[in-house]
């Protein structure tokens, strides 16, 4: 069991960093002029970057991105609590 909590702390912590660059992106997408240009990433395998259709669908993607970021943080927390229970 120890294990599988060391290995759940470990995304844990990985989660808990891409939230926070999410959290980061966010606060500049808020901060840029109205007409600047925003550029996404095509995949995330892949270094291709397009110029995105509207800043606005960039930064709801990237608000859904954290939103499901912070409910899988979430739930580890409360996986790794049960385990450290038995």
């Amino acid at each position: 069991m120890d294990l599988e909590a060391n290995t759940r702390r470990d995304r844990l912590a990985k989660l808990e960093q891409e939230l926070q660059e999410i959290n980061i992106l966010n606060g500049e997408l808020s901060t840029l002029r109205p007409k600047s240009r925003v550029y996404e990433k095509w995949s995330s395998t892949s270094n291709l970057y397009f110029l995105a259709d509207k800043r606005a669908n960039v930064t709801s993607n990237k608000k859904k991105q954290e939103i499901q970021l912070t409910n899988q943080i979430k739930q580890l927390k409360e996986d790794i609590a049960k385990l450290e229970k038995h």
